[in-house]
């Protein structure tokens, strides 16, 4: 089996491939366990979201923040989602979602969001594939290869999720070309990749036009979003309104549907204890052959290997 960034080993082609992204390839090993395999070339992106999730593991962190069961070196084992928001915008084929079904979605991602802020971190990278639904169609925040702190050059982005800001520095030699032209990361940053992926569930399509499209003498205008209170928090969104990611999350509160955030299929401390078990078991059993990764990208020979059958 090859897939984008490289042939799968050996060992894991008896399993489902899910998908992949720039840091590991997904498999679905049961009906409700999943494993994020590093790619190679790519151990230290991987070993940084392993770390984001060791903070994940604080006993506050909201069930909309994915969580893990196991890490090792190039090894991550979740649970397994229904799909990705993404997903279900294509399987949708323009059809509009429940309002009170978006803002459920816009009060759970809000609060994700809202946590990391208050740990000093955003998410950087706000997109439906990111972003998945379990069992129970409540939305869950996945894929932290971008997290970030607040504060920390906007480095990696692109249209819609993000639009270009001229870089004011006095000693900017190119400021269209600033690593800093898509801003600084931040609550403006973050709210305004929400607005894009709400606009996409309000009206059934991503955000059409290209930037400059949207640009009328040197200022981005976004399409009027109407007086409805989903329009008018996305409307916010776009303008950078809150001050605050946890002002915004207060605000998605209000929206219809929100009274029913937060109620998504997250482990407890009885299931995740069992569930770690499990995958401790593949990791000694089914997955035994797999040579363990090393912690750097210095053995590079390892990685992505089989042991001999």
């Amino acid at each position: 089996m090859v897939i984008e960034g490289g042939p799968v080993p050996p060992c894991l082609q008896k399993y489902t491939f899910i998908n992949g992204g720039s840091t590991g390839w997904v498999f679905g090993l049961t009906d409700d366990i999943v494993l994020k395999y590093a790619r190679p070339g790519r151990m230290d992106s991987f070993l940084a979201e392993n770390a984001i999730y060791d903070k994940l593991e604080r006993s506050d962190r909201p069930a909309s923040l994915m969580q893990s069961l196991l890490r090792r070196p190039g090894f991550n084992f979740m649970p397994r989602m229904v799909q990705s928001l993404d997903e279900r915008l294509h399987a949708n084929q323009g059809r509009l979602e429940p309002v009170a079904t978006v803002g459920r979605w816009a009060a759970e991602v809000s609060e994700a969001m809202a946590w990391l802020a208050r740990h000093g971190l955003v998410h950087g990278d706000l997109r439906p594939p990111n972003m998945l639904l379990d069992a129970r169609d409540h939305l869950v925040l996945a894929d932290f290869n971008l997290v970030a702190r607040i504060g920390d050059v906007h480095g990696s982005a692109s249209w819609p999720w993000a639009h270009r800001r001229v870089c004011t520095s006095m000693t900017c030699k190119d400021p269209s070309g600033c690593p800093a032209r898509y801003g600084h990361h931040g609550a403006a940053t973050e709210q305004f990749s929400l607005g894009s992926v709400l606009y996409n569930l309000i009206r059934g399509v991503e955000l059409g036009g290209s930037e400059a499209e949207h640009m009328v003498k040197g200022h981005l205008v976004m399409p009027v979003m109407g007086d409805a209170p989903l329009g008018r928090f996305v409307q916010r969104c776009w303008n950078g309104e809150f001050a605050e990611l946890a002002e915004l999350a207060r605000e998605a509160k209000r929206l219809e549907g929100a009274e029913d955030a937060g109620k998504g299929t997250g482990l407890g401390t009885a299931d995740m204890r069992a569930a770690r078990a499990r995958c401790e078991r593949f990791l000694e059993e089914e997955l035994a052959e797999i040579v363990p990764h090393e912690e750097s990208e210095a053995a590079q020979g390892l990685m992505g290997t089989c042991e001999p059958s």
